[in-house]
């Protein structure tokens, strides 16, 4: 025993890339898993460009969810249905120190071009902005990775024009009701 006392580890600030990372070089055999997910982005299905569409892939670590998502996402954006870009967050839900809704949404609102010097000062006031921001927008692609809770996912789904996808463990959750589940 070194006498010092252990502080908990704060979160690492998550990284919200405005582009998504690559796809993976190979991928086979999920035919049917891509089409469902390709299906509940399709822009021409259900509500349109104006609607929400929302996403999740769970399963056990390592089956691929991530693999999945980033080909659908990357598929979904070379046909063109998300011309307001496509967002990427690791969630970190199964580190010690999981990313927080939080702690992603200035993420997100930096990678949409907000400065540290216009964030808001409160949550509420950040997630008003975030939601106001995709709005102005064309419709944006959200992939939020690695989410271990809904309650780092439902506070960051978009309130109109633009489709949310999560991997992880996250089916079942409260607030993840409806939309599209696929088990990786």
């Amino acid at each position: 025993m070194t006498g010092k006392s252990e502080s908990p580890r704060a979160a690492p600030s998550p990284t919200a890339l405005s582009a998504l990372p690559a796809a993976p070089a190979v991928f086979t055999g999920r035919d049917d898993e891509v089409a469902e997910l390709l299906g509940a982005l399709d822009p021409g299905v259900g509500g349109g460009s104006e609607s929400v569409a929302i996403s999740a892939v769970s399963g056990l670590g390592g089956v691929g969810k991530t693999a999945l998502a980033l080909r659908v996402a990357h598929v979904a954006r070379a046909r063109g249905w998300f011309s307001g870009g496509a967002l990427f967050v690791d969630l970190r839900g199964y580190d010690d120190v999981p990313v927080t809704a939080d702690q992603a949404v200035l993420a997100l609102l930096r990678a949409l071009g907000v400065g540290d010097a216009d964030l808001p000062p409160t949550a509420d006031e950040q997630y008003a902005w975030y939601r106001g921001e995709l709005g102005s927008r064309e419709p944006v692609l959200i992939l939020l990775d690695n989410a271990s809770d809904p309650a780092q996912i439902v506070p960051l789904l978009p309130g109109g024009r633009g489709r949310a996808s999560g991997s992880g463990d996250v089916s079942g959750g409260p607030g993840l009701a409806s939309g599209t589940a696929v088990q990786g």
